[in-house]
């Protein structure tokens, strides 16, 4: 997977202030690159596709494709019935960004495409909770 160092580590002027993130951009070597006023930034090393093992309570959770600059699939696959389940995207902060469901869910693989194009570049995190125990991955949006 890839190293990520604090964001803003290196990335401040002589008056402390961030500098702005032009561009992000996926590299042909897998690796994510960012561009700002004062240089290219790049991860350590290849991003890879984000997913969540099974949990204690049978549910997975899978994020495709990571990063992206479109729309993602989130791939919930629950080992039995569960009675309310909740899928939303949370931002860095931990505020959601998209409710994406709520309702029952049977046993089995559910699919639920998310539209990335109205968030901003970045990292977020898709998160499921099945009868209140939540199960959580990262992905990256990139433009």
């Amino acid at each position: 997977g890839a190293t990520w160092a604090r964001a803003d580590e290196g990335m401040r002027d002589g008056t402390g202030r961030g500098y702005q993130t032009n561009q992000l951009r996926l590299g042909r070597d897998g690796r994510l690159y960012a561009a700002t006023e004062r240089g290219v930034w790049r991860t350590t090393g290849a991003i890879v596709a984000a997913e969540a093992p099974a949990s204690p309570t049978g549910l997975s959770l899978t994020v495709s494709p990571n990063p992206s600059s479109g729309s993602v699939a989130l791939s919930v696959t629950a080992a039995e019935p569960v009675e309310t389940l909740v899928v939303s995207v949370l931002d860095a902060r931990g505020r959601v960004v998209a409710d994406v469901y709520t309702g029952p869910a049977s046993a089995g693989l559910h699919r639920y495409e998310v539209d990335t194009r109205r968030l901003a570049a970045g990292l977020y995190v898709a998160q499921v909770l099945a009868d209140g125990r939540p199960v959580t991955t990262r992905f990256t949006v990139t433009r």
